[in-house]
């Protein structure tokens, strides 16, 4: 009897054993494959379905094992595999699979990036390179009222809301981007109104001020000065007079004739009082705050101290701003 136990004791050791060098061997081993894999976790997934995913594709084997070597893992480390498409390089251990499944480095992810003070039209053309995106598809939705009201706003044109930054995306669905976008900037306007605004600004008015307020600005330090050179000509009722709002009317050129000027236009704020009907760009965090907080300031004028400063001069007076732009022509000249 006891020759019994002792073997059947000996063969659980030997078999317990074999499989522990099996999993190991296993969790070391490269995975070799042709191509990469491509596996799709939707949101919601569990744990053991996840594992069960990849051990249909050849990983993680014997799947139960894999499944509490996960549940441990997340537990341990307090962190979990996100919902997404992972891209598997064709070699790869389970050792390693884990670890990348873990730190996010497997998603296949889309990289946007939107350039402060890029316009609408700017941002088609990163989409049409970047994602094969057609511009003219594009163009008829981010100019649609309609989507526009879908997405909650009372202006005919997305221009200001795609909030400039760099932004990851897994799948590149248009409409899905341009809500994420949108809902993005409501919320920092919502953040802007919830602080000490200095304006009675509607949210739209002060996003047209700001997209105007980064065209203009040498260095965002300027950008509450900036604005309140704005604030005081609306407040007197005295024209803008920004050369942004007409080179938007005019894009792509990049340059104004003397014949822009006197266009009667509703962006060419030398002739139209007040500002002009939309955002000029995507305007900065920094360029919205100043628009909503301009500086306490009696300036009426504005231009630069030499053609590469990133600097400007400002006067209060007209008589002062003539001899800073005659300074500036100088300095053109050296």
């Amino acid at each position: 009897m006891k020759k019994i136990i002792l073997i059947i004791f000996l063969l659980i050791i030997f078999t317990s054993t074999a499989f522990i060098l099996l999993v190991f061997s296993n969790y070391n081993a490269k995975i070799e494959k042709d191509i990469p894999t491509i596996i799709e976790i939707e949101y919601g997934t569990s744990m053991d379905n996840i594992v069960e995913l990849f051990g249909k594709e050849g990983y993680f084997q014997p799947v139960w094992v894999y499944q509490q070597l996960f549940k441990y893992t997340a537990k341990t480390k307090k962190k979990y595999i996100l919902a997404g498409v992972y891209e598997i390089p064709n070699s790869i251990s389970n050792k390693e699979l884990i670890d990348k499944l873990f730190t996010n480095k497997l998603i296949k992810q889309n990289k946007l990036q939107i350039i402060e003070g890029m316009n609408i039209y700017q941002i088609g053309e990163v989409l049409n390179r970047e994602f094969k995106i057609n511009k003219d598809d594009y163009l008829k939705l981010v100019k649609s009222k309609d989507f526009c009201q879908k997405l909650g706003l009372n202006s005919a044109t997305l221009e200001g809301y795609l909030v400039p930054d760099t932004y990851f995306f897994q799948k590149i669905n248009l409409e899905e981007v341009l809500a994420f976008l949108v809902n993005r900037q409501k919320e920092f306007l919502k953040s802007i109104h919830s602080n000490n605004v200095k304006n009675n600004l509607s949210d739209y008015k002060l996003l047209i001020l700001a997209s105007i307020i980064q065209s203009e600005a040498a260095n965002t330090d300027e950008m509450p000065i900036i604005s309140s050179v704005y604030h005081n000509r609306l407040q007197i009722g005295m024209r803008l007079q920004a050369d942004p709002t007409i080179l938007y009317d005019i894009y792509p050129r990049k340059s104004i004739r003397k014949s822009d000027l006197s266009r009667a236009t509703p962006y060419n704020t030398y002739q139209i009082s007040g500002l002009p009907p939309t955002p000029i760009n995507s305007p900065s965090k920094e360029a919205i705050y100043a628009a909503a907080n301009p500086a306490n300031t009696n300036y009426l004028y504005f231009v630069l101290e030499c053609e590469n400063c990133k600097k400007h001069k400002f006067a209060s007076n007209y008589t002062n701003h003539q001899k800073n732009v005659n300074e500036y022509r100088k300095s053109t000249k050296k």
